[in-house]
C-alpha cells in the first residue's frame, strides 16, 4: 500500500498553477485602404487611352508604363473601389475622347 501511495504522490510531481485562459483576441481594426493617388488616376487615364487607340499593342503599352496585365487590373480595381478616383478616371476619359485632336474637325452628325 505504501508503494501505491508513493507512486500516486510521486506521479503528481510539483503542483502546477491553474491553467490561464487564453487572452481575448485583440479587436480587429478596420484597415481603410489609402485613397488612390491623383498620379495613379492620371497614369490609368493615359494607359486606357493608349489601349483604346491601339488595342493590339496592349502588352507593349503596359510595359511602356511599367505595368503588367495583373498590375493594370489591380490599378483599375483600386480606382473602381474609390468613388472619387473613379469619378476622376471617368471624367478624364470622357474629356480626352470628347475633344477632337488638333487639326481635325469634329464630324458632322448623321441622321
Amino acid at each position: 500500500m505504501l508503494g501505491l501511495l508513493t507512486m500516486l504522490v510521486g506521479g503528481c510531481g510539483t503542483p502546477q498553477p491553474p491553467e490561464q485562459p487564453n487572452p481575448p483576441p485583440a479587436p480587429l481594426m478596420a484597415t481603410a485602404k489609402p485613397a488612390v493617388k491623383d498620379v495613379d488616376v492620371d497614369l490609368a487615364i493615359q494607359v486606357a487611352l493608349a489601349l483604346r487607340s491601339t488595342p493590339a499593342e496592349h502588352q507593349a503599352i503596359l510595359h511602356q508604363h511599367g505595368l503588367t496585365p495583373d498590375s493594370w487590373e489591380a490599378a483599375v480595381v483600386d480606382i473602381a473601389s474609390d468613388p472619387q478616383a473613379s469619378e476622376r478616371y471617368a471624367a478624364g476619359l470622357e474629356a480626352q475622347t470628347a475633344e477632337p485632336e488638333q487639326g481635325q474637325e469634329e464630324p458632322e452628325p448623321t441622321l
